[in-house]
């Protein structure tokens, strides 16, 4: 699943452009590296957003 399409499923974000605009500004990264918007998830990834809403940790169990 593509990073900016799991950001705005889990709701973070009100859209994916949103998603998409935050990846771009490197509020999110993945095991620690700043990502881009088509970073492809898998499981074990750490995935850390810096959002309006504030700091979310989540950690990818399952694909999807």
């Amino acid at each position: 699943m593509r990073l900016d399409r799991f950001l705005f499923a889990s709701r973070l974000f009100k859209s994916r452009t949103l998603a998409q605009a935050a990846c771009e500004a490197n509020h999110v990264q993945v095991n620690g590296e700043p990502a881009r918007s088509s970073h492809a998830l898998r499981v074990g990834d750490e995935i850390r957003a810096f959002s309006p809403r504030g700091s979310i940790v989540w950690e990818v169990l399952a694909p999807a």
